[in-house]
């Protein structure tokens, strides 16, 4: 607790407790005691979510990784590629979805297959 007062006394920021979460990786049961009675907020296990991304200690799972690829197609509604120009659609594709693919490219070790059903959604979109 004492680290987190210092670090608020010099940021001039302060740490919410109630809406802290701990997530310790690999930790017995005495390292979590110690833990809660260090931090008094809620411990949290793994696979668990953070920025809207699933975080794992092993690989992530076909069943883990689909739910992005399907919030990716949900960016890309077929309905508006007949409303859109061609220029439209590739603004779109090129700004959007690839900012997203780099967002998860930077976290997550995104396996090839799903690359492969996020460029066939694009080149579907265009």
């Amino acid at each position: 607790m004492d680290i987190l007062h210092l670090f608020g006394e010099s940021s001039g920021l302060k740490t919410n407790l109630q809406k802290s979460n701990v997530l310790p990786i690999r930790c017995g049961e005495p390292e979590l005691d110690i833990l809660q009675q260090l931090l008094p907020c809620e411990i949290s296990v793994f696979p668990c979510r953070y920025l809207g991304l699933p975080l794992s200690l092993k690989k992530l799972t076909k069943a883990q990784i689909q739910p992005i690829i399907d919030q990716i197609a949900d960016q890309l509604p077929g309905w508006k590629a007949d409303l859109m120009t061609r220029a439209g659609r590739k603004v779109q594709v090129q700004f959007v979805l690839t900012a997203m693919l780099i967002y998860l490219a930077m976290a997550l070790d995104f396996p090839p297959w799903a690359i492969k059903a996020v460029d066939k959604l694009r080149r579907g979109f265009l």
